[in-house]
């Protein structure tokens, strides 16, 4: 455990398509948000759909916020390019396994 970040970073539940929820965490005050995939799922297009329609909901509630995502699969990246999140925010969860299997 980071002692210096425990105080700074939290884990929030809610609906990142609900505005409500979005504001209850004070989305608009965050630097930053992640948005991580299940990766266990059977569907994973579906996961990854749904990551783009919360990134989406999100953009439209404040759009200075940085969101990085985790994706299930490469090709869903236009998705999340579409939708206004940078390709340098984007990770897709086979690049980090094959990049630690290279390594």
């Amino acid at each position: 455990e980071n002692r210096r970040l425990a105080s700074r970073v939290w884990l929030l539940q809610g609906s990142a398509v609900k505005r409500r929820d979005l504001d209850r965490v004070g989305y608009k005050d965050a630097m930053m948000a992640s948005l991580l995939p299940n990766l266990y799922a059977r569907d994973t297009e579906r996961e990854d759909v749904d990551n783009a329609m919360r990134a989406l909901a999100m953009r439209r509630h404040t759009r200075f916020v940085r969101i990085a995502v985790l994706l299930s699969k490469a090709e869903n990246r236009s998705l999340l390019t579409s939708v206004g999140i940078p390709d340098r925010d984007i990770v897709v969860a086979g690049e980090i396994k094959a990049g630690i299997l290279g390594k």
